[in-house]
C-alpha cells in the first residue's frame, strides 16, 4: 500500500464523492466544480489547509481511513463483507460503479459506514505480521452477547491484576466466513506525547491510549489465532482466558494437554452423580488449589477438612474472588482433593478416603477403588482419555 498523500488522494478520488463528502463539511459551496481537474485539486487542497483546526483534522482522518482500504485487498475485504451481509443488488451495483479501490472505499465510507468500519478492522488484522496460532478442541462459543461481555470483563481484570492497566476496555465481535473475530481495545499506561494544540502550538500532553488484542476463532478448522504484544507465556494466558470466557472450555497451556479436567470442579453446580451400584456412596470436594492467571507464583489452597460440607470449598472460593475483585475465569485449578466414602461391605464399615488430583496425576492407586473410580471420573467429565491409565502419573 502506498503512503498516504493528500494531493494524490484528491487527484484519484471520484469528483462526485469528493463533492458529496465536502458538502457535509460546509466546504462544497466554496469551490468551482466545473474547473479543470488540476485547478480543482489545488482549490480543495487550499480549502482544507485553511479550514478550522477541528475540521482540518476530521477531513484528514477521514481520507486516511479511506486510504487504508484503497487497494485491491481492501476492495476485496469490502466486497466479502457485503456478500456476508447479503446486501441488495442495488447496493452492489452502486459499489461496482466505481472502477477503482479508492472510489469503492470512499463510497462505502459515505453510504455504509458500519460496513466500512468493520472492513477496516479486518484489513488492519490482515496486515499484522505476527500471530500465535494453535489447534483447539471442538467447542461451540457461548451466545455472542454473553461471550463478548465475559471476554471484555476478563481481559480488563487480567491486565489490571497483572500489569496495572486495562482499567477501560471494549470488545467487538465480528463474524467473517468460517471465522469469528474478537477485537479488544484496552486502556494503556499513561504516556507523555508531544502534539500540536488547536492553535498549532507544540505542547506536551499525557494521554492514555488504547492497545489492541485480536482473537480469531475458526470453529470449523478448530484453530485459534491471537495477535498481541508480549511473550509466549503471556499469549498462552490469553489463550486460556479466551477458552474460558468465549468457548467455556479449558485450553491447555502446552501441547501435552491435560489428563484430568480439574477446571470443571470450580463450578459449584457441577453434578457428581452416584448410583446404588457404585462402591462410592458419597463424594464432595474437600480442597481446591488455585492460581491466578498470569501469576503462577501466586497460589491459594482452600480446604474444608473432612467436615463433609459439600458447598464449603466453593463458598470459600467465592470469598477469594470477592476479596481480590477478579472473575472466576482468571482462576486456574492446580489441584483437587475429592473426599470419597466407600460403602460398607463384608462386615467392614464405610471407609473414607481423599483422592488427590492434579491436571497430570491421580492418586487413585491408593485404596480399594480400582476401576470403579476410573468410571466415576469419566462420568463426572474429569477424565476422558482412553489411552492413559489414570492410576499412574503422566509424563
Amino acid at each position: 500500500m502506498q503512503r498516504y498523500d493528500v494531493k494524490r488522494f484528491l487527484r484519484e478520488a471520484p469528483t462526485d464523492l469528493l463533492r458529496e463528502f465536502l458538502a457535509t463539511q460546509d466546504l462544497e459551496g466554496h469551490l468551482d466544480w466545473s474547473a479543470p481537474r488540476q485547478q480543482l485539486v489545488h482549490d480543495i487542497f487550499s480549502a482544507i489547509a485553511s479550514a478550522p483546526v477541528a475540521l482540518y483534522r476530521h477531513i484528514h482522518c477521514t481520507f486516511r481511513a479511506v486510504h487504508q482500504l484503497a487497494d485491491a485487498d481492501g476492495a476485496n475485504t469490502l466486497a466479502a463483507e457485503m456478500d456476508r451481509r447479503r446486501v441488495g443488488r442495488k447496493t452492489i451495483e452502486s459499489f461496482t460503479e466505481y472502477p477503482t479501490p479508492l472510489g469503492q472505499a470512499f463510497w462505502a465510507y459515505l453510504h455504509h459506514p458500519d460496513l466500512f468500519a468493520v472492513s477496516r478492522l479486518f484489513r488492519s488484522a490482515d496486515l499484522l505480521p505476527r500471530w500465535h496460532r494453535s489447534c483447539v478442541p471442538p467447542a461451540t462459543p457461548l451466545p455472542p452477547e454473553e461471550a463478548t461481555r465475559r471476554l471484555r470483563d476478563d481481559l480488563r481484570a487480567y491486565y489490571k491484576e497483572n500489569q496495572d492497566r486495562g482499567y477501560g476496555g471494549e470488545v467487538q465481535r465480528h463474524p467473517r466466513d468460517t471465522r469469528c473475530y474478537w477485537f479488544a481495545c484496552l486502556q494503556d499506561y499513561p504516556k507523555e506525547v508531544r502534539l500540536y494544540d488547536d492553535d498549532r502550538q507544540l505542547q506536551t500532553a499525557t494521554l492514555e491510549l488504547g492497545f489492541a488484542i485480536i482473537f480469531v476463532y475458526d470453529q470449523q478448522a478448530g484453530t485459534l489465532a491471537i495477535a498481541c504484544k508480549g511473550n509466549l507465556e503471556h499469549t498462552l494466558d490469553l489463550q486460556r482466558l479466551f477458552g474460558r470466557a468465549v468457548l467455556n472450555v479449558e485450553l491447555p497451556r502446552d501441547g501435552a494437554g491435560e489428563v484430568y479436567h480439574l477446571q470443571r470442579l470450580l463450578d459449584p453446580a457441577l453434578p457428581l452423580p452416584l448410583t446404588p451400584e457404585d462402591q462410592v456412596e458419597a463424594v464432595h470436594v474437600q480442597y481446591i488449589g488455585i492460581e491466578f492467571l498470569g501469576q503462577r507464583r501466586r497460589s491459594i489452597t482452600v480446604n474444608t477438612g473432612s467436615s463433609g460440607e459439600t458447598d464449603g470449598v466453593h463458598e470459600m472460593i467465592d470469598r477469594v474472588v470477592s476479596g481480590f475483585h477478579v472473575p472466576r475465569d482468571l482462576l486456574t485449578v492446580t489441584q483437587i482433593g475429592l473426599h470419597l466414602t466407600v460403602r460398607a461391605s463384608a462386615g467392614r464399615p464405610p471407609v473414607s478416603q481423599v483422592i488427590h488430583l492434579t491436571p497430570q496425576y491421580c492418586s487413585c492407586t491408593e485404596g480399594p477403588l480400582g476401576e470403579d473410580l476410573r468410571q466415576l471420573l469419566r462420568r463426572w467429565g474429569i477424565y476422558d482419555r482412553a489411552d492413559c491409565d489414570p492410576a499412574a502419573p503422566s509424563d
